[in-house]
């Protein structure tokens, strides 16, 4: 198997699976760069929903004010950190890598003004 592939790794609970996708939509539809942490955070989420074998890419597109913007990352952040309790919990190391690399690049997205 190459770099570039993943292989799959089972997740147990579709609750967490969906609050993955969601993250991944609300970082998508995020109208501001916050000096590229929101795609950073975007590939992240991306990369452990690859080793979970799913596909969570969308090309929705979202223009929302600052205030609602900012709001939405903390959502994310929020899905994101019930994603990482489960990952751990189910000792997913290379899963919880990439989640918490996402909430540290939501975190320093938070940072831009």
């Amino acid at each position: 198997m190459s770099q570039n592939q993943f292989q799959p790794i089972g997740y147990g609970d579709f609750s967490e699976a969906k609050s993955l996708t969601r993250a991944y939509l609300i970082l998508a539809t995020g109208d501001r760069d916050y000096k590229g942490h929101r795609k950073k955070a975007m590939h992240e989420v991306e990369t452990a929903a690859k080793l979970l074998g799913m596909d969570v890419r969308s090309d929705a597109v979202g223009h929302k004010p600052q205030a609602l913007s900012d709001d939405r990352l903390r959502e994310a952040r929020g899905l994101l950190e019930k994603v990482l309790g489960a990952s751990e919990v189910q000792a997913q190391k290379r899963i919880s890598k990439h989640v918490t690399a996402a909430i540290n690049q939501i975190n320093d997205a938070l940072t831009v003004h």
